[in-house]
């Protein structure tokens, strides 16, 4: 889908005075995703874990994440433009605007939190007058919802790891392979980041905390090309129902939790190092069944990640700018969570292979459809051309 045909698509939407034809499985994936939600509220009090709703990042998420992933969707169109063209010139600029994207999105700076708060109303005052508003609100309300639950099942699955974790083998693993990449004796404490520059480690940075951002972006686009969204929101908790299993059998939690030593004391003052820090205090509270904060994620093997960044960069297809702004996120998304020390190598390619299994079965069938649409188009055209010439 083109910039012209998204604005074309964005003002037809904007004319719907009454549900949407995407509205009711959406509804029914809201009640879907709510009702496993309580199970899964049922279960942490049962085993004598007190859940607790995340309020503090649905508010970031209210005032922060969705302000910039619709400002910056519209930023897109805005300076590249509306006429399709795939000549390198244009994707160069697409890419150069995702460089430009991940240098700006900093959650540690007050400048940028400001310029969220700014963006808002207006955010608000054109969704509002688009008619968007229904949509991307169940749309939000899934995607919350259904993050929620995710992380209670962290909370219930860090259990079955206890005394049992893989690290050590994953750690010893990734000693012998950077010192074949390196050809030098590897020392893994302090060993991350493995970029030493400050410009540098704030890109990644930037990059990996950017998924969620990109996660609305993805989901706005799909609501105004009015595809599926239970096939989004099915695809994109897939990865992580997987990645749960996987945690289950081999369970892994990465060197920021198993080895918090191996990140550098001269970053310690960092966004990185506070989510890591964070991260290890909620598995620790997680096994001792004391006091959470509703934001627990552990899992290390799969890298999520890795996996969510491929599955966005496919459904991002759907407007070829917004998938070329967003492919060099993907790429630094992907391999930050190594660089920065969040995952073992081993992770990084089990979530390639796991968003590439997960989006190949849609990708297919859309190539498929593509084809068919093409075909019927080209008879279509012969036969309007026959009937002008008779």
């Amino acid at each position: 889908m083109s910039g012209a045909e998204l604005s074309l698509a964005y003002r037809s939407i904007g004319r719907l005075a009454g549900p949407g034809p995407y509205d009711a499985p959406l509804k029914r994936t809201l009640m879907l995703l709510c009702a496993f939600y309580g199970s899964t509220i049922a279960s942490l009090y049962w085993i004598g874990i007190q859940p607790v709703v995340p309020w503090s990042l649905l508010l970031a998420f209210v005032l922060v994440v969705v302000p910039f992933a619709l400002g910056a969707a519209g930023a897109v169109t805005l300076v590249i433009g509306h006429k399709a063209s795939a000549n390198t010139l244009t994707r160069g600029r697409c890419m150069l605007l995702g460089v430009m994207f991940m240098a700006a999105y900093r959650l540690d700076s007050p400048l940028f939190l400001l310029a969220q708060f700014i963006v808002l109303p207006i955010v608000v005052r054109r969704l509002w007058r688009s008619g968007l508003v229904r949509p991307l609100t169940l749309m939000a309300g899934a995607l919350m919802v259904g993050y929620a639950a995710i992380w209670n099942l962290n909370y219930l699955v860090a259990l079955l790891s206890k005394g049992r974790l893989a690290d050590p083998v994953l750690r010893e693993l990734d000693i012998a392979l950077y010192r074949l990449l390196f050809r030098a004796p590897i020392d893994y404490v302090g060993f991350f980041p493995m970029v030493r520059s400050e410009v540098v480690f704030r890109l990644f940075e930037n990059a990996y905390v950017m998924l969620m951002p990109e996660i609305f972006v993805a989901a706005l686009l799909w609501v105004m090309a009015k595809r599926d969204v239970a096939t989004f929101l099915r695809t994109f908790f897939t990865c992580y129902s997987i990645g749960l299993i996987v945690f289950a059998v081999y369970p892994a939690v990465g060197p920021c939790i198993a080895f918090p030593d191996s990140f550098g004391a001269e970053f310690r003052g960092s966004l990185t190092f506070r989510l890591m820090d964070g991260m290890a205090s909620e598995y620790t509270a997680a096994l001792e069944r004391t006091s959470v904060n509703g934001f627990g994620y552990f899992v290390a093997v799969p890298s999520l990640h890795v996996a969510l960044a491929v599955v966005l960069q496919v459904m991002l297809r759907v407007s070829p700018r917004h998938f070329w702004v967003f492919l060099p996120i993907n790429v630094v998304v992907a391999s930050s969570t190594i660089i920065l020390g969040y995952h073992y190598v081993v992770d990084l390619l089990a979530g390639l292979a796991l968003g590439t299994l997960v989006t190949l079965p849609g990708w297919r069938r859309s190539r498929t459809r593509q084809r068919i649409e093409g075909r019927e188009e080209a008879t279509s055209s012969s036969g309007r051309e026959r009937s002008a010439r008779e």
